[in-house]
């Protein structure tokens, strides 16, 4: 993965130019290095440069993500976009689209270029397949590479269940690496389409299950498929109708031991900048006693942040029932 430089404290204010300096720079990297998996370019949200908090940039190649929390004014993003389309030399950049969550229609714009007729991820040799369509998220979450990279490391001729699993990615790491079965569940049933999508697209067959359900409505099914030895937990933080951190995560953590063997492997995950890490694992631990803390895995480098307690938290323990 390409290493920017580190960052622990806020920069001075920028501007357009000083943000352009710096995605040149990032783009040299890029060129430099033998990978061109999907990466940030720039990591606003993360309060590490001064008035640009609002603004993170992504790049699938060929296409180039800006996205963007509030209004910059003055043609900001247009001008923004045209300098980024000429970044490059051999990694050719075949569009930049935006996508205004300050907006309420928050459907991508293509702003400079032309959209290819399909777009990947692609991540350690894996594919996975994104929408530009107009959702909110296009598929993909760059900020979990370190947790693909744990379950990549332990996999083989296990039993995992993925839950909240989205578009699959954490089952494909782990059918890619040998996992005995897996079992994914989502009540989302065009993100498991996908999930299913992105096992073909790399040839990945059997032993894969999927479970487009409500997750406490389909605990009976869960039960009856485990235990399992490594379960990934990784929901939204609120989504009304489907989970609410606050609401449902105490629910489900005392529940995990039902569906979790001996000496079970979890994952557990919140991606809320409003719960700090030793808040959330307070919870872990008296919701579900049988759990034994091991550590909480690093975040990438390109998402640099001034307060790691308000990054995603994804943390290890293991079931000693």
């Amino acid at each position: 993965m390409i290493e920017p430089a580190d960052l622990s404290e806020p920069e001075s204010s920028w501007g357009l130019d000083e943000l352009c300096v710096h995605l040149n720079e990032r783009f040299a990297q890029i060129l430099g290095s033998t990978s061109q998996d999907a990466c940030r370019l720039f990591h606003g949200r993360g309060h590490c440069f001064t008035a640009m908090e609002h603004i993170n940039i992504d790049f699938y190649s060929p296409v180039i993500l800006i996205t963007a929390y509030r209004s910059s004014g003055d043609n900001f993003e247009q001008q923004l976009a045209n300098s980024l389309s000429l970044l490059g030399d051999s990694i050719a950049v075949e569009a930049v689209v935006i996508q205004r969550r300050y907006q309420t229609d928050n459907r991508l714009e293509c702003l400079a270029g032309e959209m290819p007729q399909s777009v990947f991820a692609c991540e350690n040799g894996l594919r996975y397949a994104l929408d530009f369509s107009g959702r909110q998220n296009v598929g993909f979450f760059l900020d979990m590479l370190t947790g693909r990279q744990w379950l990549a490391e332990r996999a083989k001729g296990k039993r995992v269940l993925n839950l909240f699993a989205y578009t699959c990615a954490f089952s494909v790491v782990a059918s890619s690496r040998g996992a005995k079965s897996v079992v994914n569940l989502d009540m989302s049933r065009s993100a498991i389409r996908t999930g299913q999508q992105n096992h073909q697209l790399n040839n990945l067959s059997g032993g894969i299950s999927y479970l487009a359900h409500e997750l406490f409505r389909s605990w009976g099914k869960l039960r009856k498929r485990g235990p399992f030895d490594i379960i990934v937990v990784d929901p939204p933080s609120r989504q009304p109708g489907s989970f609410v951190a606050a609401k449902d995560y105490p629910r489900l953590l005392r529940r995990l031991p039902e569906v979790a063997a001996e000496g079970a492997e979890l994952l557990i995950c919140l991606n809320d900048p409003h719960v700090e890490v030793g808040v959330f694992r307070e919870l872990i631990e008296e919701c579900c006693p049988q759990l034994s803390y091991h550590y909480r895995l690093n975040n990438r480098s390109d998402f640099p942040e001034v307060d790691q307690n308000k990054s995603l938290k994804a943390l290890f323990f293991t079931c000693d029932r």
